[in-house]
């Protein structure tokens, strides 16, 4: 399903398709989009970094990969799909999407000022956390503790 509508690069906006009302926002498929549209109307954005970008799935061996993450430019904000007719619908965040510059995450990344929709955003990914837990007075790293 689609999750792209339009980019607006001048705002830094990025506005979802109406798919997303009922299957969701993946940024991890959104990303794959902006890179396609980026290599199909490349004079449009001629001027303009990517707005998104992608980075993780990196091989740890033994078939294993480190966390993915996309990783949303400064200043770039999501607008949910907005149908202009007052409905009201969950937007749900199907993984995790980052604006490290704006030390933004998730629903912090969606911009609804001036929906005339509801839009009610919800994380329905489980988000895993990784700390170093330091032990003893030498300061070593003794153990990588997940936290779900």
């Amino acid at each position: 399903m689609a999750q792209i509508a339009s980019e607006d690069y001048v705002n830094k906006r990025i506005y979802l398709h109406v798919d997303t009302v009922t299957t969701g926002f993946d940024p991890a498929a959104m990303q794959k989009e902006h890179r396609a549209r980026r290599r199909i109307n490349a004079a449009g954005q001629r001027g303009f970094d990517p707005m998104v970008k992608f980075q993780g799935n990196e091989a740890k061996g033994g078939g294993k990969f480190t966390a993915t993450q996309v990783l949303l430019r400064s200043g770039v904000r999501i607008v949910p799909y907005d149908s202009g007719l007052g409905t009201s619908y969950n937007l749900d965040i199907l993984n995790e999407i980052l604006n490290i510059d704006d030390a933004l995450s998730d629903r912090d990344v969606i911009d609804r000022t001036g929906l005339v929709d509801t839009v009610n955003v919800d994380v329905t990914y489980s988000p895993v956390e990784i700390r170093e837990v330091t032990t003893g007075g030498g300061g070593e790293t003794t153990g990588v503790t997940p936290i779900l």
